[in-house]
């Protein structure tokens, strides 16, 4: 059995998702009042905020090779959709057309997005121009994580009426979305 180990203490509020570029553990946190997006080398140290050109960031998604992270720009509350922005390292922040999302990933080949709103999941250029919806779920969609070899994708889905989660699957192309472990109560 494997023990952990602690990487960082932070006197901040460390958010979901922890995800990694395999050098490096990316975290959105809360601190002040207001959303940020922190890393840690994955040995071990002090975490630091990531600079972003976004006003309260939090943390989607990181691009294959993390050259860039996908962000949304909580304006109220992490509860409602948001602006998507794309941070390029070293970069600066774009905007991602007049999307608002409740999350968003990357699509394996880096070329586009997809993201929830409204009940609905969608795909869409990187300018947020060429918008397709590809299903629909009962709540709120995110944490969309791909398969290896990005044939599937897996997500979780809060219903909005009574706050319960799921995991649900889905094809690449949108089609068969169902939920996973129907027995579990989340």
């Amino acid at each position: 059995a494997a023990n952990p180990t602690r990487i960082t203490q932070s006197q901040t509020r460390i958010l979901s998702p922890l995800m990694t570029d395999g050098s490096r553990v990316y975290f959105p946190q809360f601190e002040n009042s207001g959303y940020g997006v922190a890393d840690v080398p994955t040995t071990g140290g002090e975490s630091a905020e990531v600079a972003t050109g976004v006003t309260n960031p939090e943390l989607c998604d990181l691009a294959q090779g993390s050259h860039a992270m996908l962000l949304r720009s909580v304006l109220r509350s992490r509860d409602e959709d948001a602006p998507v922005y794309i941070q390029p390292k070293g970069g600066a922040a774009q905007r991602i057309g007049d999307i608002l999302a409740y999350d968003g990933a990357w699509y394996p080949d880096g070329k586009r997005i997809l993201y929830s709103a409204d009940g609905g999941v969608y795909s869409s250029d990187l300018a947020g121009e060429s918008r397709q919806r590809l299903f629909s779920v009962p709540g709120n969609a995110f944490w969309f994580r791909w398969a290896p070899g990005g044939r599937t994708l897996r997500f979780t889905v809060i219903d909005r009426k009574t706050e319960e989660t799921s995991i649900w699957e889905v094809l690449e192309d949108g089609k068969g979305p169902h939920r996973l472990f129907p027995e579990l109560k989340f």
